[in-house]
């Protein structure tokens, strides 16, 4: 069976403390990140939004997901445009720049931003089939062609806009590899590779993270081994993806404990919950997700925390968010690889 994101999260479901009592809060260093896997950010005004409704809550950098195996949302010679833009573009010419235009709203309310690409990815059937796993909604990852490419997409927003950091999703192929796992890996850790080398090579300050599963027990088998990436200095930041109600953090704690960038590692909590026989997405209570970001943050050793998912950020959270564990204000902060 091949999974999808929410699939694959849901079906392996099952920094220190701030005192915030008393007077003014002084700022702080610390990346508070939030990601946003919508087009919440598609055009000037919906930049604005977006933009000021996080900082609001105290987050600090944004992640907007800009490649999700649909096409481009800049124009690009490496692909086509994401259909999803057809609209904006009949209106506004095939120049129409939404990422131009996040980027330069999200630098008036000094928000860092990571563009977001899900990796191997491929949601739609007339993109690149030739670099595709057949009859799947993933590409190759064992295709040199494929590898190249999606490299080259990565790099081509590193270079055209004054980008703080990308952010890698989806670096995993979608069903196990069995015999085949080092050589998945190999594939992937080369791609996440070249970008690192030659993104900092173009930016020296940039930030790589991954979103990774960390915790999943058989996760090398998808070609997927993040803590050895951030070791081996080719990753700044592992975001591990626990979106679940009750995160396993000591989990997090004991694969800390066996790496040598232990401050690598983030856990990304959620801000939302599924009910009822239908699994109905509901915005998470603020005091829950205020109690997970604390947890996590205990956890963090210099790179941060992390929210997924901007679409869930309701008015009640972005309230207690600002009035409580981000009510001191807070600079990006990064702990990078050093190789």
């Amino acid at each position: 069976m091949r999974l999808n994101r929410r699939q694959f999260l849901a079906a392996t479901a099952s920094f220190c403390v701030y005192p915030l009592s008393g007077g003014s809060a002084e700022e702080m260093n610390e990346s508070r990140a939030i990601l946003d896997e919508g087009l919440h950010w598609l055009g000037h005004s919906n930049a604005e939004k977006i933009c000021r409704r996080v900082k609001e809550a105290g987050f600090n950098v944004l992640v907007p997901c800009i490649w999700d195996g649909r096409g481009t949302t800049w124009p690009s010679r490496l692909a086509p445009r994401d259909e999803r833009l057809r609209g904006y573009i009949k209106g506004q010419g095939e120049q129409f720049d939404p990422v131009r235009i996040l980027l330069d709203t999200a630098k008036k309310h000094d928000l860092e931003v990571h563009p977001w690409f899900s990796m191997g990815l491929r949601n739609r059937d007339d993109l690149f089939p030739e670099l595709a796993v057949k009859g799947a909604k993933s590409f190759d990852w064992y295709k040199p062609a494929f590898r190249d490419r999606i490299t080259e997409i990565v790099l081509e927003v590193i270079a055209k806009y004054p980008v703080d950091g990308v952010n890698l999703d989806y670096v995993r192929f979608s069903v196990p590899q069995g015999k085949r796992a080092d050589e998945a890996e190999r594939a992937i850790s080369g791609v996440i590779g070249r970008i690192y080398k030659e993104g900092k090579r173009l930016k020296p300050n940039l930030v790589v993270s991954v979103d990774a599963a960390p915790w999943k027990d058989d996760i090398k088998t998808f070609g997927q081994n993040a803590p050895k990436w951030a070791d081996e200095g080719i990753v700044d930041v592992v975001y591990s993806m626990q979106y679940h109600a009750n995160p396993d953090f000591g989990i997090i704690k004991t694969i800390q404990s066996k790496m040598k960038r232990p401050e690598a590692m983030v856990v990304m909590v959620g801000n939302f919950d599924r009910v009822g026989p239908g699994n109905k997405v509901v915005d998470r209570r603020p005091d829950r997700l205020s109690e997970l970001i604390s947890k996590a943050r205990a956890l963090s050793k210099g790179n941060g925390v992390a929210v997924y998912l901007y679409g869930q950020l309701s008015e009640r959270q972005i309230e207690t968010l600002r009035k409580g564990v981000f009510r001191a204000k807070a600079k990006p902060s990064w702990r990078r690889a050093r190789v």
